[in-house]
């Protein structure tokens, strides 16, 4: 889903970047988080956090 949305104008009323990302000055998406970074990044913050 990712590639699919880059280059096309964010609606919010779509959830077209559930997992985050970026949209330009002009309401146009840049990039967006796919799910699979975003749960890699979640384990990443948790492992750093993590008490012991």
């Amino acid at each position: 889903m990712t590639q699919e949305v880059v280059g096309q104008r964010y609606d919010s009323e779509k959830n077209q970047l559930p997992y985050g990302g970026a949209v330009d000055i002009n309401g146009n998406i840049v990039w967006a988080v796919t799910k699979e970074e975003a749960l890699a990044t979640r384990e990443r913050i948790k492992k750093a956090f993590h008490k012991k």
